[in-house]
């Protein structure tokens, strides 16, 4: 179990690439923490709590979506750059 601090810190090391989104490095570097993390068996809270909602949405269907699924994701995030970013 993270203590808040942890998760804080956490928090403050994805924000800039939940800012980032779409761009590809944003992702790549998304898909790697959420790989860490998942691997150190987080709760869905604390997930959330470390990547937003809708970035950890993004971020799941990307990896487990199917491939259509991935498409319609990686079109909303462009929509969403387009309106001011996530």
């Amino acid at each position: 179990m993270l203590t808040q601090y942890q998760l804080q810190r956490l928090r403050r090391l994805a924000q800039p690439y939940v800012e980032d989104l779409p761009a590809t490095r944003a992702i790549d570097n998304l898909i790697v923490i959420f790989d860490v993390l998942e691997t150190i068996e987080l709760s869905a809270a604390q997930m959330t709590t470390i990547f937003g909602a809708t970035a950890l949405t993004y971020v799941t269907e990307l990896i487990y979506g199917a491939p259509e699924q991935r498409v319609a994701v990686l079109a909303a995030l462009a929509a969403s750059e387009a309106q001011g970013g996530v």
